[in-house]
Formats: C-alpha cells, sequence, structure tokens
C-alpha cells in the first residue's frame, strides 16, 4: 500500500487561475520521459492518479493529489516534463514564468522540491538549466529506474552529477517504479516532511 488514499485536486493546462493548497506539498520536476508520473503511481498505488506512458511528455499540464495519511493530508504537484516543447503547453521557453509563479503561490516554509533523474543520461546543458531554475530552494535528488543501473555503477553516476548533488538539501535516493527499489524509503520522507511541517507550524 501506498502513503494514503489519495484523490486529483489540480489538473491545468495552462498557468492560469490555480492555486496550491496550504498543506505539505511536494513540487516533482525532470526531463520529460523520466519516469515522474509513474513513480508518484507507485508512491501512492494502488491508486493511479498521474498519467504515465512510454511516449514521452504525457503529462502536458500541471497535475495535483491530496493525499491523506490518516489525520494529515500532504500534496503532490506533478509539473510536465523539461524540454519536450513539441507536446506540452507549457514548454522550455515558458519555465522560467512557471517558475515565477510557482514562487507566488507557494508557501516556502510548508513546500519542497524533489528534482528526478535518469541516472543513464549526461549531467548537461538542461541540467544546469534545471539547476539554475530550482537555486537555493529546498530540494532533493531522485535517481529514477534504478533496477537499469548496476549498484556498482552508482558511485560513479554520483561523481558526474556532483554539481547538482552539492545544492540538493537532502542525500539523493535510487528508485525504481518497476521493482520497488527506494519506493519505502522515499514514503518515509515523505512522511517524515509531513510530520516536521506541521510539528513546526502547531
Amino acid at each position: 500500500m501506498g502513503l494514503g488514499k489519495a484523490k486529483l485536486s489540480l489538473s491545468k493546462l495552462t498557468q492560469e487561475n490555480w492555486e496550491l493548497p496550504d498543506l505539505p506539498t511536494w513540487i516533482v520536476l525532470g526531463r520529460s520521459n523520466v519516469g515522474k508520473s509513474s513513480l508518484l503511481n507507485a508512491l501512492i498505488h494502488p491508486q493511479e492518479i498521474f498519467r504515465s506512458g512510454s511516449t514521452p511528455g504525457v503529462t502536458r499540464g500541471l497535475v495535483g493529489a491530496t493525499v491523506e495519511m490518516g489525520r494529515k493530508e500532504f500534496f503532490i504537484l506533478d509539473l510536465p516534463g523539461w524540454g519536450f516543447a513539441v507536446k506540452s503547453q507549457i514548454d522550455q521557453g515558458s519555465w522560467q514564468e512557471l517558475g515565477e509563479k510557482l514562487r507566488e503561490k507557494m508557501r516556502e516554509n510548508k513546500t519542497q522540491f524533489i528534482w528526478l533523474v535518469d541516472p543513464r543520461r549526461e549531467f548537461d546543458q538542461d541540467s544546469i538549466a534545471i539547476l539554475n531554475w530550482l537555486g537555493p530552494m529546498n530540494w532533493f535528488l531522485l535517481f529514477t529506474k534504478s533496477d537499469q543501473v548496476k549498484r556498482s555503477q552508482r558511485n560513479k553516476v554520483e561523481t558526474e552529477w556532483g554539481l547538482a548533488l552539492k545544492g540538493s538539501t537532502e542525500a539523493p535516493l535510487w528508485v525504481s517504479a518497476m521493482d520497488g527499489e527506494g519506493i519505502s524509503v522515499l514514503a518515509g520522507r515523505a512522511r517524515s516532511f509531513v510530520k516536521l511541517i506541521l510539528e513546526g507550524n502547531s
């Protein structure tokens, strides 16, 4: 079972007329086809709120779900994949605008960004762009599709992504929606985040 009962609470194809709830929030981003939706569905299993598929760019707007964790609520916002301007109505050219709107709407003391990375890809100019986009905000790195990378190769991958890891506020996680590696650890990190936020504001 996943984090708790989840319900779709935000689905927008444009950047207009939406608000973030006053809840502990994870905002999830990454390149197209990095596996964001599959991972999030694994996290809230057996429900499948986030659309996933083999074709890049399935998530074309903002998709948010509210998760009931006992008497606590947690919000997850899935952003459109970075770098797939053909299908996405929020393309690379407007990511700066999206970032500004997120900063206006989010409550910094209740928000954490999760940057999903395919460990088979090199740290490139797009990666630097995302790193700059995140800036000094609270975020950490997830290496997805861990089932496709041998454990003996992971130190090398982390070294290649060293610049990004320096900016991460928490240690990176290796996760796989296919075999479940790291999902329970990620769920535990979500529960700890929610507990920290709610206790800090009580």
